[in-house]
């Protein structure tokens, strides 16, 4: 984990489990003062700093993942949007990671037992469209292409037609081909809206 100037080394342990552990240690502290106490005030701010430490901890850690987050929609997105670097900046500004939704994982016994958050993904596909929509970009026409197919998958009510977009992708169409391919044949999971109303197919 890189580290920044404000980032303190916890009492116990190392990394995220570390920076828990040190805001427990923090509010039992705080928890035995009596109120109006200002070293109990003191405590609370610091445990608070561990929780922040913690958090950004997380967020370096899962930067990159791309696994166990979202429906099969949610990661077929992904992996279209992986085809474009300014598109997938763009929409990343909409994705956040849940500082209180999600699992941990634990592994060692006792004193060793180290905890690991995997937090869930918050993706604002909705609000990512309405934004391109009313802001506008630069993208190349396949790009926007990409776009619709993105959005139809993500967002509820919006239809793509396979003709003029799926056949009109460049040098993308296979990748987007063998992406979809994934997607649709994902097994008995056919309870998914998108995979009936992603598509529009015009003659």
């Amino acid at each position: 984990m890189t580290t920044s100037g404000s980032d303190r080394q916890p009492y116990v342990g190392a990394g995220e489990d570390g920076c828990r552990r040190s805001a427990q240690i923090d509010r039992g502290q705080a928890d035995a003062l009596s109120w109006g106490s200002e070293r109990k005030d003191e405590l609370y701010a610091s445990a608070e700093r561990w929780e922040d430490q913690a958090h950004r901890a997380v967020l370096e850690r899962v930067a990159q993942l791309r696994v166990d987050v979202g429906s099969e929609e949610w990661l077929t997105a992904l992996a279209l949007l992986d085809l474009s670097p300014d598109m997938a900046r763009s929409a990343a500004q909409f994705t956040e990671w849940s500082r209180d939704g999600g699992r941990f994982t634990y592994e060692g016994e006792g004193e060793d037992k180290v905890s690991t958050f995997h937090p869930n993904a918050q993706m604002d596909w909705e609000a990512w469209a309405n934004h391109i929509d009313e802001a506008g970009v630069g993208w190349s026409s396949t790009e926007a292409r990409l776009y619709e197919l993105v959005t139809a998958l993500t967002v509820q009510g919006r239809k793509v037609s396979l003709v003029g977009v799926l056949d009109r992708l460049g040098s993308w169409e296979r990748g987007v081909l063998d992406i979809l391919v994934q997607w649709e044949s994902g097994g008995n999971n056919r309870e998914y809206p998108g995979r009936l109303t992603v598509t529009e197919n015009q003659s």
